[in-house]
């Protein structure tokens, strides 16, 4: 072989070698762009359920609240316990038969 033959042999080489790297290269930021939208998409969806949780926790303290104030009280002693105040009368409706 001649220099000349052994010159081009190796630009060859070269260039085969820098096309494969940029092949590799594009293939890998292809598969890091698709690993970026799905981790985009769950952040998504994670807020959307942290949004949620962040709502029940409203409806909940609200119900806490409601349960611990004396109107609650009142109104389950009337009608679990059938207390009534003083002063006052309880008709009981009794049902046909």
């Amino acid at each position: 072989m001649t220099k000349r033959t052994r010159k081009l042999n190796k630009r060859r080489l070269l260039t085969i070698t820098c096309i494969a790297l940029l092949v590799y290269i594009g293939v890998l930021l292809l598969q890091q762009e698709g690993m970026l939208h799905s981790l985009d998409q769950q952040k998504q969806d994670i807020q959307k359920e942290i949004e949620t949780v962040k709502v029940e926790g409203k409806e909940f303290e609200s119900a806490i609240d409601y349960t611990e104030s004396d109107s609650f009280v009142e109104q389950e002693a009337r009608d679990k316990l059938g207390l009534v105040k003083d002063g006052e009368l309880q008709f009981v409706v009794k049902p046909e038969d």
